[in-house]
């Protein structure tokens, strides 16, 4: 059985907000959060359950990703989205050093709008 990195005090929408995120190739993301936080997400496991979530396997269009309503989720052109808590409590944590790996790449950072 495979070891959650949920911290044991956190509920939902008790996650931060989400101040950037990165897209890093094979569907992994890199996510800061409003609590200088850093996280790495898969979104592997979710293009497999459903058709819906399939289109995330083409890497031009996951490299879409943006940020919406305040950072609470992140968000695709045609609909796709995930919430902050699913990023928060299915990712693992990373320094932050590691998430900028991406943006040195080339991956631009997507910030959340101001």
């Amino acid at each position: 059985m495979a070891q959650s990195n949920r911290p044991a005090e956190m509920k939902h929408n008790d996650s931060p907000r989400i101040r950037s995120v990165v897209p890093a190739g094979d569907m992994v993301l890199f996510v800061e959060f409003e609590n200088n936080e850093a996280r790495r997400f898969d979104a592997s496991p979710f293009a497999g359950r459903s058709a819906w979530f399939s289109e995330l396997r083409d890497p031009d269009y996951f490299e879409r990703v943006r940020i919406v309503w305040k950072g609470s989720g992140i968000e695709w052109p045609n609909g796709q989205d995930l919430s902050r808590d699913t990023l928060y409590l299915e990712s693992e944590p990373v320094n932050p050093e590691e998430a900028s790996v991406s943006e040195a790449a080339g991956q631009p950072r997507k910030n959340l709008p101001r």
